[in-house]
């Protein structure tokens, strides 16, 4: 997160000017100091910027001024502010103890760090965080918990789509690099260090996919070429030193020859990196001139890891020029170093730190599981409600619809009694016809007269005018209704109240009058479709026609209409009433 505001301009001068001219970048917040254009607590900030990552390598500087740094009342607030510059002194002071490898303070101020950083909702500086951490781990023998969390941190880390995130990224896969080469996974090495590359390249194709969301590499100032020829640098002399390593000299020769056509390669850091790789060809003399460069650096501070490896650089360049005696005075001075430097880690509290992280990611994992199984629970709970609710529901179905069985095999009986008592009355007025019919034949017969007996209903004749006028209503209904039924006049499609008032001589008002005065129907059209209706279930019961077949002998037009009237008058489909 970048230090005060983009209004700071004398500021920013000094971040644009010390990693090329780091003591004149000093001198200059001496002056702004003087002036008073910067507060105190920025000006310290700057300093140990420029001590820790500039070539000056004053890492013990820049410790001290950040320690001091943190405990200013500016950094101690809650305000987004302060935590701001809290974050960046901590990160600074990260970068410091790792570039002297000192681990207990390391691995305590990466934990603070990535803790804050998560606070805030910073998840992937957090994740950049937990990749020193990962490393710290392995250093200090701890080294599959370490690798563990390297490799679910880059995993986290390695979707494209955003700067900040591919930089975190390529930053934890370095981390699992210094991991694997200090055991001499050389194959390993080439992997990671391809993924670098390979994720480089894929920058430089798609830039504009990427979010410029990062303030180490802000898209204005330029920096996207440089960082990509730097990074892309540092995998080919990633690569020069797995080969090495490998025993694989062509391939080595290759990468190295890759490598020194970069601009990286000539500055102190560049240098410095190839080590192994300067040692495994022999070129003693440019390893010679790193290392003395690195004790100038270093001062009077030579009890270090760095003072460790470059005992071990000088043991093999002599045993390289075969140099017996002085070869072994330095692996001496290194087995020393080393016991020193052990029983320091040792004594240390960084392996009680390492645990309660440990300790602290299990905690973590485990309420993750306990929050899955609760997710797990309520998931399990709802779908054992919803199956009750659904099984209940079926049940429910099932009992609606054995209920509504039984009340439709009820209303077809009923309907199918009613038709029978009215074919039952139709067929006694037929034979009581029939009888009458006989009885005045046999009378004409005979020479006297016979008394002729009294009809039990009068015979269908058609009546005279006269006889319609004394008729009332509900004697000429009787009478339409017995003729249209016996004649079946209904099946005809084209029956209606104008068929009717032709085959009668009735004009409209008689019809109408004495269909709703004389009888339960509102009109001729109702009273017809009750007789088909009630013939196509005589047809639906006693026969094997099919709907359409029963629809068109019971004188309907369409079967659609044939089923909605069925289904409007007696609540049931025409298959239904069949099947019930």
């Amino acid at each position: 997160m970048p230090w005060g505001n983009d209004s700071a301009y004398c500021a920013q001068r000094v971040m644009s000017l010390y990693g090329a001219e780091p003591r004149q970048a000093l001198q200059l917040i001496d002056t702004i100091e003087a002036i008073g254009a910067e507060p105190d607590f920025t000006c310290d900030y700057l300093r140990a910027t420029v001590y820790s990552r500039s070539s000056l390598q004053q890492h013990d500087s820049a410790i001290a001024i950040c320690t001091v740094l943190l405990e200013h009342d500016s950094l101690q607030a809650d305000d987004p502010a302060s935590l701001a510059r809290r974050q960046n002194a901590l990160s600074l002071l990260c970068n410091s103890y790792r570039m002297v490898r000192n681990y207990e303070p390391w691995f305590t101020t990466s934990t603070e760090l990535a803790e804050l950083c998560r606070s805030q909702g910073e998840e992937v500086e957090a994740l950049r965080t937990d990749a020193e951490r990962g490393y710290i781990l392995s250093a200090i023998g701890r080294r599959a918990e370490g690798i563990a969390i390297l490799d679910k941190t880059i995993a986290a880390l390695d979707a494209p789509g955003s700067v900040n995130r591919l930089d975190a990224c390529i930053i934890a896969i370095k981390r699992k690099i210094n991991v694997v080469e200090a055991e001499g996974e050389w194959e390993t090495e080439v992997q990671l260090a391809q993924q670098i590359r390979r994720k480089i390249t894929h920058f430089r194709q798609h830039m504009a996919d990427y979010a410029d969301d990062s303030y180490r590499l802000p898209a204005a100032s330029g920096r996207y070429p440089s960082y990509c020829d730097f990074t892309e640098a540092q995998a080919c002399a990633f690569l020069t030193n797995a080969y090495a390593a490998g025993r694989r000299p062509d391939s080595c020769r290759h990468w190295l020859a890759i490598y020194e056509t970069m601009p990286y390669s000539q500055t102190y850091g560049g240098r410095r990196i190839v080590i192994p790789t300067r040692l495994y060809l022999g070129q003693y003399e440019a390893v010679e001139s790193v290392c003395a460069e690195e004790i100038q650096r270093m001062g009077t501070d030579t009890v270090n890891a760095n003072y460790s490896d470059i005992l071990r650089h000088y043991a093999r360049i002599a045993e390289g020029r075969r140099q017996a005696e002085k070869a072994c005075g330095y692996w001496r001075r290194h087995a020393a170093m080393e016991k020193t430097l052990n029983e320091q880690l040792q004594a240390s509290t960084a392996h009680i730190n390492a645990a309660r992280y440990l300790a602290q990611e299990q905690q973590r994992q485990l309420e993750k599981q306990q929050a899955a199984l609760r997710t797990w629970r309520v998931m399990m709970v709802a779908v054992t409600l919803i199956a009750v609710m659904l099984i209940l529901f079926a049940l429910r179905q099932v009992q609606q619809k054995r209920e509504m069985d039984r009340k439709n095999r009820a209303l077809a009986q009923q309907i199918s009694e009613v038709i029978r008592l009215k074919s039952v009355t139709l067929e006694a007025r037929e034979r009581i016809r029939a009888e009458q019919a006989e009885a005045l034949k046999a009378a004409e017969s005979k020479p006297k007269p016979q008394p002729t007996p009294k009809p039990t209903a009068k015979p269908l004749r058609k009546p005279t005018p006269e006889e319609i006028k004394e008729m009332t209503n509900t004697e000429l209904f009787e009478w339409l209704c017995n003729d249209i039924r016996d004649n079946r006049l209904y099946t005809d499609p084209a029956f209606d109240r104008q068929k009717l008032a032709e085959r009668y001589g009735l004009s409209f008002a008689q019809i109408g009058a004495t269909f709703a005065r004389g009888s339960e129907y509102d009109s001729v059209a109702d009273f017809i479709r009750d007789c088909r209706l009630e013939y196509a279930c005589t047809l639906l019961t006693e026969t094997d026609m099919k709907m359409n077949e029963v629809a068109y002998t019971a004188g309907f037009n369409r079967v659609t209409t044939f089923n909605h009237d069925f289904k409007a008058r007696y609540s049931l489909t025409p298959g239904e009433f069949r099947r019930k």
